[in-house]
């Protein structure tokens, strides 16, 4: 498995089959300039695998130990980096070809980045005749560093429509595209919703008669927290529902300082996102990502959008599976119809839903990773031989 810049794993449920990890070395961030620090990370990310190997979740699947790295990355310590040059990159190209020869892969797959370590893999990939597969980690629309015009897979897994026409907007050949869904949503669809309630009420001390209006932003409103105290208010003022707020993982609590608290308003940091999306009663968001998971379990969600021009990306409301508050005036005009159940409106947002799922998660059914697998052990049926070299 070869990625950019993430530290990933896959799991196969398959017998017989050995997924070859070869992750975050190649990816080596630039900062790490000793040899003590690039062993250390490889050796933290080595004994990550192995507790995901040993873990008891795990145990019918089957990994390449990756203490046997070794062998490829011995000649790798005095580097500190694969970002330096002519040098670095021949090193990176004849450790790629060894583990080529070695493991003879299947398949390889290769997360969309512009980095040098895959790049460098596809084109030994494709000497080799062996199928490389590409697959999006996050949506890409207004967010093209994700597809870089040289990314020349032969097989990129698309999450939906909306993937497609992104990619074929940056010049990729339409035959590369295989629709799959997102597999980073799986574990989404396939919660237990029962649990996930039980726990996040329990853990917040929410009464199960109050509605939980659940707001996860990307932060992109520099005056966010106006907004959120409007909501806070109205909460307050109904008595029945409970503003609680997920801070995002790249922001901690403190950046929520100026939202009043109180019983109406929680701020949660470790409770998982799909946990609190499941228990939720709405979503509110900007053009967070959060949107498309809330949609696609049936949640309604509530754009809010400030700004007076459109986010560069995800305008849910323009799928017609979200509510837009585009005035401060309007949050209790939007709100309560959804806090009160109006059927009316709920049930134009779901019909807009199938659409949505068409764009955004192909099937929408907890299974895009087995289809994804499907094309890493059996790439042949989804490209011939000679059509190795053609894609953009």
């Amino acid at each position: 498995v070869f990625t950019g810049n993430y530290s990933v794993y896959v799991k196969m449920r398959a017998e017989n089959i050995e997924v070859f990890l070869l992750s975050a070395i190649i990816a080596m961030p630039p900062s790490l300039e000793t040899n003590q620090e690039m062993n250390k990370l490889f050796m933290e990310f080595s004994s990550f695998i192995q507790f995901e190997m040993n873990s008891e979740r795990d145990k019918d699947y089957k990994y390449f130990d990756p203490k046997d790295m070794h062998i490829m990355f011995n000649s790798l310590k005095e580097l500190g980096g694969l970002y330096g040059g002519f040098k670095h990159s021949m090193m990176l190209i004849d450790m790629l070809s060894q583990a080529f020869d070695i493991y003879k892969p299947r398949s390889i797959l290769c997360m969309p980045h512009a980095s040098p370590g895959p790049a460098h893999a596809i084109d030994i990939a494709k000497m080799c005749g062996v199928t490389s597969v590409s697959m999006p980690s996050v949506t890409v629309d207004g967010n093209r560093r994700s597809i870089p015009i040289n990314w020349k897979t032969d097989i990129i897994a698309s999450y939906g429509e909306q993937c497609n026409k992104a990619f074929l907007e940056t010049g990729h050949n339409e035959e590369a595209l295989v629709l799959t869904g997102n597999a980073s949503l799986d574990s989404l669809l396939l919660n237990d919703v029962d649990i996930s309630e039980i726990q996040v009420r329990t853990d917040l001390g929410i009464d199960n008669d109050m509605k939980i209006i659940l707001i996860a932003t990307s932060r992109i409103d520099t005056q966010e927290e106006v907004w959120l105290n409007a909501m806070h208010d109205h909460c307050e003022s109904r008595g029945d529902a409970v503003v609680v707020i997920k801070s995002h993982p790249s922001f901690d609590s403190s950046c929520y300082d100026g939202v009043r608290k109180s019983k109406y308003c929680i701020i949660v940091e470790d409770i998982p996102i799909y946990s609190l999306i499941y228990t939720s009663t709405m979503l509110v968001t900007d053009y967070s990502t959060t949107g498309v998971e809330a949609a696609l379990v049936g949640k309604p969600v509530v754009v809010v959008n400030l700004l007076g021009k459109e986010y560069p990306s995800n305008n849910y409301e323009q799928y017609g599976v979200a509510l837009l508050i585009n005035e401060l005036s309007k949050v209790p005009e939007v709100l309560d119809p959804l806090l009160d159940g109006d059927v009316g409106v709920i049930a134009k947002m779901d019909s807009a839903r199938e659409k949505f799922v068409d764009n955004y998660n192909y099937l929408n059914d907890g299974h895009a990773s087995d289809r994804i697998a499907d094309i890493l052990l059996n790439p042949d049926k989804y490209t011939a031989q000679d059509k190795v070299g053609e894609i953009l």
